[in-house]
């Protein structure tokens, strides 16, 4: 009887808990309810990111035979383009991924995330940042690109710069 009473109360405190998830904001309804950075942009419909280069330039890259893959990532629901090298381990792959954003937002994301480890990027998109170990961040307009990965247990920076150049200049 206690299982059972211990059973009930979890089951009872979660469906409150997913209750007061779903009820709305208590903000004003509105114009002037919006955070400016949500009035200044429509959202924007994100190509695929495996749409933006070819499979020469993955193969210029990373080596004769390498593969594209484009699919969603299972944890986050995110399109991503993965690129693997054709004598890669396990572990070997550089990833390609498209976010919306706005200037504002990409100013942000740059402090919180990065602080004084990144490096700018002149002439590349409207904005671009060498981002240490989080890889290449590229803004155009109101889509941020990242490029990340590892191939042999190290960054490959010139690949991942390579790739950035050709995939920016097709958003």
């Amino acid at each position: 009887m206690c299982l059972f009473r211990r059973w009930l109360s979890s089951l009872l405190v979660l469906v409150l808990f997913a209750l007061i998830l779903s009820l709305p904001g208590c903000s004003k309804s509105g114009s002037n309810s919006a955070p400016a950075s949500a009035k200044s942009t429509a959202p924007v419909n994100l190509p695929k990111p495996c749409s933006l280069i070819t499979q020469d330039e993955v193969e210029s890259a990373l080596g004769k035979h390498a593969t594209m893959t484009d699919a969603a990532n299972p944890r986050t629901g995110i399109e991503e383009c993965t690129l693997v090298p054709v004598h890669g381990g396990d572990m070997d792959h550089i990833t390609i991924v498209l976010h919306d954003t706005t200037p504002q937002d990409w100013e942000a994301l740059k402090k919180t995330y990065i602080q004084d480890k990144s490096t700018p990027i002149p002439g590349l998109g409207d904005d671009a940042i060498n981002a240490g170990q989080f890889g290449v961040w590229v803004r155009k307009g109101n889509i941020y690109m990242q490029i990340y990965g590892v191939i042999k247990y190290q960054r490959d920076e010139k690949a991942e710069l390579f790739l950035a150049e050709k995939a920016v200049s097709r958003l």
